[in-house]
C-alpha cells in the first residue's frame, strides 16, 4: 500500500509537470505576445487600484478662494521631496509623494489650474528645474482631470504650456498622464472616451497612434466592455488579436464588478465562436494564479456568474491547471465537488485536491472521496488518459 501511495505520487508530480511545460509551449506557440509598451501596461493598470484609492483618500477638493499665482509661491516653496520621483501608474506616484502640494493645487478651478499651469511653464525658478516643473505640471493635471476629463485631454493633446513643459510627446508608450485623464472621462462617459481615443490615433504618427490604441481600448472597456468589443472589430486582425486576449485584458479590470461585467460582455461577444468561448472560459480560471485576491475570494466571485453546467465542463483545462496548495486541498476539494456538474471531469478535480488535502488530514480526505463516490485508482487511470 505505502509503495502505491508513493507511485501515486510520483506520478502525479510527473502529470503536473508535464502539464505546466504543455500549458506553458502552447502559450507560448498561440498567444501573440504583448509588445513591450502593452507589457508595460498591464504591470501599471494593475497597480493602479491601490494607487488611486489612496490618492482619493488623502486629497479632496476644497474651494478656499486662492488664486493660481497664491497657489503657485506655495508649492514652489514647498521642500523638493527626492529626485526624479516616477509619474506612477497613471501619474499618482507623483499626487502621493507631493500632498501637501497636491492639496494646495486642489484649492483651484478648471481656470485657475490653466492659469496655474502657464505660471509652471513660463517660470525661471530653480525650485522648477527638470524634473519637479514636470512633477508640479502632472499635479495640475491630475486636478484638472478631477474637475473637466474633456477640458484636460485637450490640454494634453494641444496646450501650449504641457508641451512647452514635456517637449514632444507621446514618443513610445501610452503616457501615465494621458492615461490618467482618459481613464476619467471613461468613467463618466465611455462613448466620449473612445471616440477622444480615435481622435488621438489620427493626430499622432502612425506607429505611435497604434501603440496608444490596444492600452487605451483595455482602460475604456472597464467601464462598457461591450463598447469596447464593437471598436476592437475594426482594428486590423493582427490588433484584434492582441485586443482580445482575455488573459491580457482582464489584467485592465480591477473589481469584481468589472470582472463580472468582462465575461458577460466576452460570452456574449463570442456565443458563435465556440473555440474563442473555450479559450476565455479556461484562461478565467487564472485569476486563481494571478489575481491580488485570495482563493476564498475568486472562488465565491465564480459562484456569482451564471456560468451553465456546459461551460463549467469547458473550464476543466483551466480549472485542473489551478495550482492548488495542500494548505487549500479540503476548500478547493469541497468547492469542485459543489461547483462542478456530476461528471469524470468533476471527480477529476475533486480526486486532484484531495490529493493535497490528504498530505494534511489522510483519514478525512479519504472519507471525503468514499462519500462521493470517487476511487482513488480509476482517477489515475483517467488522468493518464487525458494527458
Amino acid at each position: 500500500m505505502k509503495t502505491s501511495l508513493t507511485c501515486l505520487g510520483i506520478l502525479i508530480v510527473a502529470l503536473a509537470i508535464g502539464r505546466w511545460q504543455g500549458s506553458r509551449i502552447d502559450k507560448l506557440e498561440h498567444r501573440m505576445e504583448s509588445t513591450p509598451a502593452l507589457r508595460a501596461t498591464k504591470v501599471s493598470l494593475r497597480a493602479e487600484r491601490e494607487e488611486d484609492f489612496i490618492y482619493r483618500k488623502k486629497n479632496t477638493r476644497r474651494s478656499t478662494g486662492a488664486t493660481a499665482t497664491e497657489v503657485f509661491e506655495t508649492i514652489i516653496a514647498i521642500p523638493r521631496p527626492r529626485a526624479g520621483v516616477s509619474l506612477g501608474t497613471l501619474g499618482t506616484d507623483v499626487a502621493l509623494v507631493n500632498r501637501e502640494a497636491m492639496q494646495a493645487i486642489m484649492q483651484l478651478d478648471l481656470s485657475g489650474l490653466e492659469e496655474l499651469m502657464t505660471l509652471i511653464a513660463n517660470s525661471k525658478s530653480p525650485a522648477l528645474e527638470s524634473p519637479y516643473r514636470q512633477e508640479k505640471a502632472i499635479l495640475c493635471l491630475i486636478a484638472m482631470a478631477d474637475v473637466d476629463s474633456r477640458e484636460a485631454l485637450e490640454h494634453v493633446m494641444a496646450g501650449e504650456e504641457w508641451h512647452r513643459i514635456f517637449g514632444d510627446f507621446p514618443k513610445d508608450d501610452f503616457p501615465p498622464m494621458l492615461s490618467y485623464v482618459l481613464v476619467r472621462l471613461a468613467s463618466e462617459d465611455p462613448q466620449a472616451a473612445l471616440a477622444y481615443l480615435s481622435e488621438i490615433r489620427r493626430k499622432l504618427p502612425g506607429d505611435v497612434g497604434d501603440r496608444f490604441v490596444i492600452p487605451g481600448l483595455w482602460m475604456i472597456a472597464r467601464y462598457d466592455p461591450g463598447l469596447v468589443f464593437e471598436a476592437m472589430e475594426k482594428l486590423p486582425e493582427v490588433d484584434q488579436t492582441a485586443a482580445l486576449d482575455y488573459s491580457d485584458l482582464s489584467d485592465a479590470f480591477h473589481s469584481d464588478d468589472e470582472h463580472t461585467a468582462l465575461f458577460h460582455a466576452y460570452r456574449a461577444h463570442f456565443a458563435s465562436q465556440p473555440e474563442q468561448r473555450k479559450k476565455f472560459l479556461v484562461t478565467l480560471c487564472g485569476r486563481f494564479e494571478n489575481s491580488e485576491d485570495s482563493p476564498p475570494e475568486v472562488r465565491k466571485w465564480l459562484d456569482t456568474l451564471d456560468v451553465t453546467d456546459t461551460e463549467k465542463l469547458v473550464m476543466f483545462d483551466g480549472l485542473r491547471g489551478i495550482n492548488v496548495l495542500r494548505s487549500d486541498g479540503e476548500q478547493f476539494a469541497k468547492w469542485f465537488a459543489g461547483f462542478m456538474p456530476e461528471s469524470r471531469e468533476r471527480d477529476l478535480l475533486v480526486w486532484k485536491a484531495c490529493c493535497e488535502w490528504d498530505a494534511s488530514d489522510p483519514p478525512a480526505a479519504a472519507a471525503f472521496l468514499k462519500e462521493q463516490g470517487i476511487d482513488r485508482e480509476e482517477m489515475l487511470r483517467w488522468e493518464m488518459e487525458a494527458q
